[in-house]
């Protein structure tokens, strides 16, 4: 069995607990919280969804979510997403594959660009318009 994708239900503590914990490991300085994760799922029931990867030995290794921009009517065409994933599991096209899951939750409910938190750490290596500025030194 090889990694996995699952998406996190918003009555899975455990999970929305892993979910905060790899958030907070990976981005200290835009960390998130169980209240906040719960304080969404009952502010905006539906409009958003939380992933996990998780390894072949099943350990939890990165994170996602996804979900309408929230000061934009729900028709808005774009979707907010960020996705995180832990230094030792880097490099496995986790980061992919939780962004094509983000992406395809997004294009169910009707959407079709993203709109990531910035700045995207260079070992992303996206492109286009989710890429970070170039390095002006």
């Amino acid at each position: 069995m090889g990694d996995a994708i699952r998406r996190v239900e918003p009555d899975d503590d455990a999970g929305l607990l892993a979910y905060v914990a790899i958030r907070n490991a990976v981005t200290p300085d835009n960390t998130d919280s169980l209240d906040q994760v719960r304080w969404e799922a009952a502010t905006y029931p539906g409009e958003v969804t939380h992933l996990l990867a998780e390894d072949t030995a099943g350990e939890r290794v990165g994170a996602a979510v996804t979900g309408r921009i929230w000061m934009y009517p729900r028709d808005h065409e774009r979707f907010w997403l960020g996705i995180w994933v832990v230094p030792g599991a880097r490099g496995r096209g986790l980061g992919s594959a939780l962004y094509a899951a983000v992406s395809d939750t997004a294009r169910g409910a009707g959407k079709n660009a993203a709109l990531g938190y910035r700045p995207v750490p260079d070992w992303i290596g996206l492109q286009g318009p989710l890429a970070p500025p170039p390095d002006p030194g």
